[in-house]
């Protein structure tokens, strides 16, 4: 369960990350 825990934790991590990225690059292209 701790495993389950960690890559559900770290999957979140990756897409917010990648989320703020489509965010800031949806900015650039309208600037």
């Amino acid at each position: 369960a701790a495993g389950d825990e960690e890559s559900a934790a770290a999957s979140t991590l990756l897409h917010v990350r990648d989320s703020r990225a489509v965010a800031l690059r949806s900015l650039f292209d309208d600037a």
